[in-house]
């Protein structure tokens, strides 16, 4: 059995199937946020700590 493989096969197969196409990025916004704040906090505290 010959299973032919091509690129737009792979593309459809790993795409989600959402109705709008930024809804995984809109779901990490607050993740990212979160982690930015503390990524801030923590270098302000290492390194400006008089």
């Amino acid at each position: 059995m010959h299973l032919k493989i091509t690129y737009k096969n792979i593309l459809e197969s790993t795409r989600p199937r959402f109705k709008n196409r930024y809804h995984v990025i809109k779901v990490q916004i607050p993740t990212a946020a979160n982690l930015l704040a503390v990524i801030i906090i923590l270098m302000y505290s290492l390194v400006f700590n008089d």
